[in-house]
């Protein structure tokens, strides 16, 4: 441990650094890494189409000049008609003016009525309020002089626009040469990446270049579903309200909704400008704002979870902050890429052990079982969130399972805390009264009776109250099939337990033991109840106890050994009769 402990701080350390060199390298080569980035996606995007190509009988290079030629006439067409409405629109833009002017001057001076008199009274106090704080207005001071600014140099401005246009032309060729390069080669760069990693990984690395390659291009197919599905109503709707150039907005609306969150906010308020300047009245704008609103509801609660559903593996938290993350490296391209690129660091997380921490913070699957989830909220005094994760459970699972894969776990984790000093007595006594409540709650709504049934079965814990909610969980289960039971409480001294078996020597008895001492506790009252009742017949339950502990039991009793809820209810089934078969196990109904 010594050795061990400065070793873990000082690759830890060496992690955070290596981390942060990334993160400079990222920002500071951006020239290079956005080009290659943008390259990357396009393959991504373009290897379905070469691959279907090639099927068709063309060649490699024939498929991959074809697939890119094809992108980049996409995109220029998509650029050409984009600056073109642009431009139609900053034409037509001095026609609107009037309209524009009309608005703007009935909002600031609405029509007499009430709303006009208080805009009128809240003008006035805000006018009050300047002249109040500022004396010096109502006193003549000598006007400072206007500086006017020296318009700037026809030949500066011509100079930076085509800096501007070459730059963009440049990262342009850029990518289209990557592209080009990353297809053509696309086997012997997969080739290079999984030799770097060594024989013995082989297998792991194909596997994470299979499933990067397979959730970006799903992510990337679901997000033109998703726009398509979003621009054609849309333009639709547009070209029914009336405002200009229908289809080429519901084009640029599907176009910008690749850049999350901030894409869809871009692409309505051009339209519902539009509707504003062009019409004189209010109903068109609104009916715009309206239209935009209905689409983002059915978008996002409709058609996203269902074409989405995990295609990208990653959670809803991880998509926000790589968005705010990749935003703030590079800019509104990081915004574009943010989704895929953290898909390939989820990737990496899940199949390389060193960079487990990225699937635990970016993965889609929950970061706790719910066993810890369980457990955490036990130890945060949380008696609801318990509840709600133990209701969860139960949606998918049956009671037993529930006993057996979280509360039964949950309770031995709090309770041998309690023992070695950790956790103090507060968090074993919450726990306890929880779990009972929890079972009771689920007992009620199972609506289980026994009735005036003989009691078939007495559970004895074994020392504590951990023992007495565990068997209380058992005797939920076997209710729920019409067995009454009855449960000593934990309180109980010895000759108590003696004496509650002695008044009932034909049921069965189950003695519940949990963690720590569990074995001690149970072969105590073992001993006790077989030489005080001989003809008992007794069921020793070692919750969650390993064979060893379970094989060290037998070897010095007699007694049935039982380490689970579920073996607990199979050997009790096993021994005794059942009063009413006929009778739905409420809470067995999924087990």
């Amino acid at each position: 441990m010594q050795i061990s402990a400065p070793s873990s701080i000082v690759a830890r350390t060496c992690g955070l650094i290596s981390l942060f060199l990334i993160i400079w390298a990222l920002s500071w080569l951006r020239e290079v890494f956005i080009p290659l980035a943008l390259a990357l996606l396009l393959s991504f995007l373009l290897a379905p189409v070469v691959r279907r190509l090639e099927r068709w009988g063309l060649s490699r290079a024939p498929a991959v000049i074809f697939s890119v030629l094809l992108a980049g006439l996409a995109v220029g067409a998509i650029g050409y008609t984009f600056t073109g409405q642009l431009a139609d629109l900053a034409g037509k833009l001095p026609q609107y003016r009037a309209t524009i002017s009309k608005k703007l001057e009935a909002i600031r001076h609405p029509e007499v009525g009430p709303f006009s008199r208080a805009m009128e009274t809240i003008s006035g106090l805000l006018d009050e309020m300047s002249d109040s704080r500022d004396p010096s207005a109502s006193s003549p001071v000598a006007s400072k002089p206007t500086v006017v600014e020296k318009p700037a140099n026809t030949f500066d401005f011509v100079r930076s626009l085509l800096g501007q246009v070459i730059s963009t032309l440049g990262t342009g060729a850029i990518v289209f040469v990557c592209v080009l390069f990353f297809l053509l080669e696309r086997e012997d760069i997969s080739d290079r990446l999984i030799a770097l990693t060594g024989r013995d990984r082989y297998h792991t690395t194909t596997q994470a270049l299979s499933d990067a390659s397979r959730r970006v291009s799903s992510y990337l197919l679901m997000q033109l579903m998703v726009n398509v599905a979003y621009g054609v109503p849309i333009a639709a709707g547009l070209f029914v309200i009336g405002v200009p150039n229908a289809a080429f907005w519901g084009l640029l609306c599907a176009i910008l909704r690749f850049v999350p969150y901030l894409g869809p906010i871009l692409g309505a308020s051009l339209p519902i400008a539009i509707s504003f300047a062009v019409f004189e009245g209010w109903t068109q704008p609104l009916l715009t704002v309206g239209l935009f609103l209905a689409v983002e509801l059915v978008i996002n609660n409709l058609v996203e979870p269902w074409l989405y559903a995990s295609s990208t593996g990653l959670s809803k938290t991880a998509i926000v902050v790589s968005a705010i993350f990749w935003a703030w490296l590079w800019g509104g391209i990081g915004l574009l890429l943010a989704t895929p690129l953290t898909v390939c660091l989820a990737v990496l997380g899940k199949y390389l052990p060193q960079l487990s921490f990225l699937d635990v913070l970016l993965g889609s699957r929950s970061a706790m079982t719910p066993s810890d989830q369980f457990y955490q909220r036990l130890l945060a005094f949380r008696e609801d969130e318990a509840g709600k994760v133990a209701r969860e459970f139960l949606k998918t699972r049956s009671f037993v399972e529930l006993c057996d894969v979280v509360m039964i776990p949950g309770l031995v984790h709090i309770k041998t805390g309690w023992h070695e000093g950790f956790l103090d007595e507060r968090h074993f006594v919450f726990a306890c009264d929880t779990i009972e409540e929890l079972v009771a709650d689920l007992q009620a709504a199972s609506g289980s009776e026994t009735g005036n049934r003989p009691c078939a079965v007495i559970f004895v814990p074994a020392s504590d109250a951990a023992d007495e909610a565990v068997a209380h969980m058992i005797v939920a289960v076997l209710e729920a099939e019409g067995i009454r039971c009855e449960t000593v409480s934990s309180r109980s001294l010895a000759a108590e337990v003696v004496a509650s078996v002695t008044d009932n020597p034909s049921v069965e008895v189950c003695i519940s033991a949990t963690p720590p001492l569990a074995q001690k506790h149970a072969r105590y009252m073992i001993k006790r109840l077989t030489t005080a009742v001989p003809a008992a017949t007794l069921l020793t339950a070692l919750w969650g106890a390993s064979d060893e502990r379970i094989a060290r039991l037998q070897a010095i009793t007699s007694v049935p050994v039982v380490a689970t809820a579920r073996e607990a209810v199979a050997e009790i089934r096993r021994k005794i009769s059942f009063p009413d078969q006929s009778k739905p196990p409420a809470l067995l109904a999924k087990s």
